[in-house]
């Protein structure tokens, strides 16, 4: 469960459809090729980006500092990454994937197309944009997540994310959310 997953039917209801119109519109506006990179993210590779910089090392280590960058603030079951409501986006340019925008302002139109879908890239506590190519629901907290407010009780979505919560007490881990409810006809095609 530490591959990237950059599939995206099984995202949030909420966030599935505006995300696919958000890339057709900014694909279409600017002539760029915008794509998924990454989607859903495990719980399991939560924690081991989370180790980049700080017990492992990160991209880009120097002698002032040996370990690297941090590649992200957020523990497990903290990013909307777990729970099928944030995509990173990145740009596929001459066969290969680069976070360098193509042309200047790129990364600040997308993010007006974003937010006029419900939208909004990754901002810190002090409303700084800390993230250009993460997209995220917006009005939705991880916290709200964790208290099993998820607003979303479709089947591929349940699925997903009880597949999460399985493989992450299944390797020892503690503090799991709650599983999903899901239908029981779809109760009965996971067993």
């Amino acid at each position: 469960m530490l591959a990237i997953d950059r599939d995206t039917w099984d995202l949030h209801s909420d966030f599935r459809e505006p995300l696919a119109t958000v890339l057709k519109r900014f694909n279409r506006a600017t002539g760029l090729d915008l794509r998924v990179y990454e989607s859903w993210r495990s719980p399991l590779r939560q924690a081991a980006e989370y180790e980049l910089g700080r017990t492992k090392v990160g991209p880009r280590p120097s002698p002032e500092r040996p370990m690297g960058g941090c590649v992200t603030w957020a523990l497990p079951w903290h990013s909307l990454h777990q729970w099928g409501c944030a995509a990173d986006l990145v740009f596929w340019v001459n066969g290969a994937w680069t976070w360098e925008e193509p042309k200047k302002g790129a990364y600040t139109e997308l993010h007006t197309f974003a937010k006029e879908e419900g939208l909004t890239p990754l901002y810190n506590r002090k409303g700084q944009l800390i993230e250009t190519g993460h997209i995220q629901l917006a009005g939705v907290t991880a916290d709200d997540l964790l208290a099993g407010c998820y607003y979303d009780t479709t089947d591929e979505w349940a699925r997903q994310l009880t597949e999460y919560i399985q493989a992450w007490q299944q390797a020892g881990q503690k503090d799991a959310p709650q599983l999903p409810v899901m239908r029981p006809e779809a109760l009965a095609e996971a067993s």
